[in-house]
């Protein structure tokens, strides 16, 4: 009798060491999770793309970002997943209540990053395509000095040579502004949001 009774209490000793050992764990891994998501969501909530400087470099590394983020996704569910599972078993000590709210805590922290990120991303591209359209422009302002100066010129040539030279010039310019018109067109039609 008094065997299996020791025998009883090594076996019920066993299980509530492996409860806590699983709530433990379980702990260690929210706790990594909850560090790791305050951790990325200073870096969704910067406002680099304020500032224009290295834009398009700023926006590769936030695609790198979020292909972190995605490629973290199944840890998070992981350990979403196994605290539900303390709780469905009924491992958790007692503490139920505090587990559930705990993956409610991670799950809204995991939901904000994921939208800070979004919003981020969608202001990076915007900065972006910005500075695309201003260096265009810009591009564009300086072929159109070029071609102004071409055009102003007082040269009408002095012999035939030279008038021959200046009408191939001509035609140049009439083609090249020709080939620059629909870039023109298309910067007039672009409408910032």
């Amino acid at each position: 009798m008094m065997w299996r009774h020791l025998k009883d209490a090594l076996i019920e000793k066993r299980s509530k060491l492996g409860e806590s050992q699983t709530l433990q764990q379980f702990s260690r891994d929210a706790d990594e999770i909850e560090n790791w998501i305050a951790e990325k969501l200073q870096l969704a909530t910067e406002e680099s793309y304020k500032d224009p400087a290295n834009i398009q470099s700023k926006h590769q590394k936030h695609q790198a970002f979020e292909a972190e983020l995605a490629a973290n996704a199944d840890r998070i569910q992981t350990v979403l997943a196994n605290g539900a599972n303390l709780i469905d078993k009924r491992q958790c000590a007692g503490s139920e209540e505090a587990v559930q709210r705990r993956l409610e805590s991670i799950a809204d922290q995991w939901e904000f990053l994921t939208q800070k990120t979004t919003e981020k991303s969608l202001k990076l591209k915007e900065a972006n395509k910005q500075r695309t359209y201003i260096a265009a422009v810009k591009d564009l302002d300086f072929w159109l000095g070029e071609v102004e100066s071409l055009l102003t010129s007082e040269d009408a040539g002095k012999d035939l040579a030279s008038v021959q030279n200046l009408m191939k010039k001509h035609q140049l310019v009439e083609a090249d502004i020709q080939h620059h018109e629909d870039r023109i067109k298309g910067k007039r039609t672009v409408e910032f949001y």
